[in-house]
């Protein structure tokens, strides 16, 4: 729950209000911004746009941060819009405020104007007065990590600030050079009020209590590998190994997807931690005969995130620089029938769907299997000849064609040998 004053907002849905809250105006506007977009005044939650993407909307999000400071009306220009977007901008900027106005105007807040303007200037500004959740939070974090008081007190003010932040920055504004400065920043002073939270309740003991807090920080910022390696340091703590080679998996799963990852000396010693932590390899055999005792679908058997596939494919390559057999590369490519490659939504999930099924009937046990983005498949057969291999992606295209519910999407293999060298190639195949 994240306190707005005296009032909350649950899963930003749901507005409660918060009984005796001291020294709360009630005629104030309290504005989230982390995790979500809304509005509250009076305990009514206010809708002035249909979503949160519109110039409208994105114009009052930021006249909103920046309530009571004058912004010249060229700020907003260059924020709002894209070079060419618009024939007229600054046009477009005076009719998007008085949209706003109107729109404003129908909400239940007391009259005003709101958005006044003044010498090529506008601001928010009004009888109401604004809080919004960012400001309180940096307030909070700000305050705790600052202190000199005594750990016990100290633990509660990171807490609390912990707490206030309830999501990224005006996550919807991505695209957007300023929020997502904003996002960047925020976040950055959220990780540091949880790892020291985290790390006055492990020493005071309090090991459910930093595991808790760690738990619902990797939720928030599952791509940060400080709080990752925090949590899953603290999972080993509790010895809770199963839960911190799952949430290591996933982990590496999440990070791997972030362009030129590669992971920390500190990482990688917790991965090796944990290899040694839980399990005698006779054991991890028992282990994994258990958990899948012959899996329905062979593509269970070889999918791996995509660090774990170079990890092999390196291995396999320096192995048949020695040997006399050549593994190949099976590119499995799903590109739209016009050539162009396929949007990341709903129709290229349904086709990728289709594919994993084909392969779950064409690929061995002994193949690897991993996605390298989300139109591309990355197939490395190591005991196959390249007949044999054009002849596996040829079934694919074959099963993919009957079971794609996308037509317009079509399949696409290329093989290729791992070994590039010629001179390889040929004292390979003698």
């Amino acid at each position: 729950m994240t306190e707005l004053g005296e009032y909350a907002i649950l899963n930003n849905r749901k507005i409660i209000r918060i009984e005796g809250a001291a020294g709360v105006r009630r005629n104030k506007l309290y504005v989230q911004m982390l995790g979500d977009f809304s509005l509250v005044y009076m305990g009514e939650r206010l809708t002035l746009e249909r979503n949160n993407y519109t110039k409208a909307a994105q114009l009052l999000q930021y006249l909103l941060y920046r309530h009571g400071q004058p912004i010249h009306r060229d700020e907003l220009v260059r924020l709002l819009y894209v070079d060419g977007e618009v024939a007229s901008p600054q046009n477009n900027l005076k009719v998007n405020i008085f949209r706003l106005r109107r729109l404003i105007s129908e909400t239940g807040l007391p009259d005003g104007q709101y958005i006044v303007q003044s010498h090529g200037c506008y601001a928010w500004e009004g009888e109401v007065d604004v809080e919004v959740d960012a400001f309180r939070f940096e307030r909070l974090a700000l305050e705790a990590l600052g202190t000199q008081a005594v750990s016990e007190e100290r633990e509660a003010m990171l807490l609390r600030a912990a707490e206030a932040y309830t999501g990224d920055f005006l996550p919807m504004l991505g695209f957007s050079g300023w929020a997502r400065a904003e996002a960047d920043r925020y976040r950055e002073l959220y990780v540091r009020v949880v790892s020291e939270a985290a790390r006055l309740l492990t020493r005071d003991g309090s090991g459910d209590g930093a595991r808790e807090l760690l738990h619902r920080a990797v939720g928030h910022c599952p791509d940060c590998e400080e709080l990752q390696t925090q949590y899953i340091y603290t999972l080993l703590g509790n010895r809770l190994f199963r839960e911190a080679m799952d949430t290591y998996t996933a982990a590496e799963r999440q990070l791997s997807m972030t362009d030129d990852w590669q992971p920390s000396p500190a990482l990688s010693a917790l991965g090796r931690r944990i290899s040694g932590d839980l399990l005698g390899a006779d054991e991890v055999v028992d282990l994994l005969v258990r958990d899948n005792p012959g899996a329905e679908s062979r593509e269970e058997n070889c999918s791996c995130s995509y660090s774990v596939f170079v990890s092999c494919f390196n291995y396999a390559r320096s192995i048949a620089a020695r040997g006399k057999q050549c593994p190949y590369l099976v590119l499995c490519t799903l590109r739209e029938r016009n050539g162009f490659m396929p949007e990341q939504n709903a129709h290229l999930e349904r086709a990728a769907g289709a594919l994993r099924a084909g392969m779950s009937g064409s690929l061995h046990d002994s193949d690897l299997l991993a996605r390298y983005s989300p139109s591309q498949y990355l197939i490395l057969m190591g005991n196959a000849t390249r007949q044999e291999c054009e002849k596996t992606a040829q079934w694919l295209k074959e099963r993919y064609s009957r079971l794609t519910p996308e037509p317009n999407i079509q399949l696409i293999t290329d093989v290729a040998p791992i070994l590039e060298s010629p001179e390889n190639l040929e004292a390979l195949h003698g």
